[in-house]
């Protein structure tokens, strides 16, 4: 995954297109520093709870207050990091309804609308499911989140599931650079014309 300093290379060319696409752009280089670093804290509190659950034991982690302590610990900044990759993750999706408005003709643009319209369908379900848990709660939704922590990260939600660990952190890296050669380019085309 790209580190923050080379998103923002990666979009200072694309600086002088239209204003709108511009204050998007920076958005999304926002949001894209946030998703790195919420990725990377998801992965370490992932390894932390599969250590404790996985390596000590059961019969250790039952008698072991501190280590209980440590899971709950754990757990609580993983629920957090999750939530917070979901707000950042539905921001980079508004930046990228904001940029579609100027682009909407184009080719590019309607391609890559296509091809990741499940992602971005499945990160605004999940983003509205744990920003209005008390609201799904009193609906009577019984099984209201679950995070999986195997060999990858998984977060559920009233049935439905969403991979939050390296499947997903992939799918995001390339739908961010997909979406910074389709505005070069339908810029490019632009500039010919």
């Amino acid at each position: 995954m790209p580190e923050h300093g080379q998103i923002i290379q990666s979009i200072t060319p694309l600086l002088y297109s239209e204003d709108e696409t511009r204050r998007a752009l920076l958005l999304i280089s926002h949001a894209m520093g946030e998703i790195i670093i919420q990725f990377e804290r998801i992965e370490k509190e992932r390894e932390t709870l599969q250590h404790l659950i996985c390596t000590e034991g059961a019969s250790k982690f039952n008698a072991d207050r501190n280590m209980q302590e440590q899971y709950l610990e754990s757990q609580n900044l993983l629920f957090a990091d999750v939530h917070f990759l979901f707000v950042s993750l539905k921001r980079l999706k508004t930046c990228f309804d904001r940029i579609a408005k100027h682009y909407l003709h184009d080719a590019e643009f309607k391609e890559l609308k296509n091809r990741y319209s499940n992602l971005l369908r499945q990160i605004n379900h999940f983003r509205n499911c744990i920003e209005h848990i008390d609201q799904e709660a009193d609906r009577g939704v019984k099984n209201l989140y679950q995070i999986n922590v195997g060999d990858s990260c998984s977060f559920v939600f009233d049935g439905k599931e969403i991979n939050i660990g390296f499947s997903l952190r992939e799918e995001v890296t390339q739908f961010h650079r997909d979406l910074i050669s389709a505005i070069r380019a339908i810029n490019e085309k632009r500039r010919r014309i």
